[in-house]
């Protein structure tokens, strides 16, 4: 996936920006998104990025699973903190 890390150490989506910082899933290597690999001759599009450690590479998150993730946390917030 491609994140971007914000201030409290997690990280999260951050849409075609090139000083993106990425934290690849297989070797834990940190690197700006324009340091990687990017698939831009790709014939579907994909827009992964590949480590430039390991050459492991990274999917960007799909629109729907963000989606579900973000209102599960809100309905998970909403149970739990009264």
């Amino acid at each position: 996936m491609v994140e971007n890390l914000n201030e409290n150490g997690s990280f999260e989506l951050n849409k075609e920006n090139s000083n993106t910082i990425i934290k690849c899933e297989f070797c834990g290597f940190t690197f700006q998104k324009c340091d990687g690999i990017s698939c831009n001759s790709c014939p579907i599009n994909c827009k992964t990025v590949k480590c430039p450690n390991c050459g492991y590479e990274i999917l960007p998150e799909s629109k729907s699973y963000k989606f579900l993730e973000n209102n599960l946390k809100k309905f998970k917030n909403k149970l739990f903190n009264k």
